[in-house]
């Protein structure tokens, strides 16, 4: 897949985020997003990001995928998308949506802070 390619499916998986927000929740859904570039492959990015959505108590709810993570919680859903720029950076994106504007601005912050201060390592 080429980097056009990897930035349309981004953009098209967003989209369906946040079309799915209002059949899910009464109000009109709140969106947070954090964005960053991190010197690590991708596939340790990708476990770090099942690893600490899982402590954060989220249900993944999506299939193991080449880039996202979907998951939800009682009041949020949270897409975390891992993009390979090169063989050791990778691009992570933090998208948390909720009826409420506490809970995503939460968890957005939560589970890109705990992403970026993760201690896992890749014994490859």
């Amino acid at each position: 897949m080429n980097t056009n390619q990897r930035k349309k499916r981004l953009i098209l998986l967003c989209i369906a985020l946040l079309a799915a927000a209002p059949l899910c929740q009464a109000d009109r859904p709140y969106v947070y997003y954090y964005v960053a570039t991190f010197s690590r492959s991708h596939s340790l990015s990708q476990a770090i990001a099942t690893a600490e959505l899982q402590k954060a108590g989220f249900q993944i709810s999506s299939h193991y995928a080449a880039w996202e993570h979907f998951a939800f919680n009682s009041d949020t859903i949270v897409l975390v998308t891992n993009v390979p720029l090169t063989s050791s950076q990778t691009y992570v994106h933090v998208i948390a949506t909720s009826n409420t504007d506490a809970p995503a601005k939460q968890w957005a912050a939560q589970i890109m802070d705990a992403i970026k201060n993760s201690k896992m390592v890749s014994y490859d």
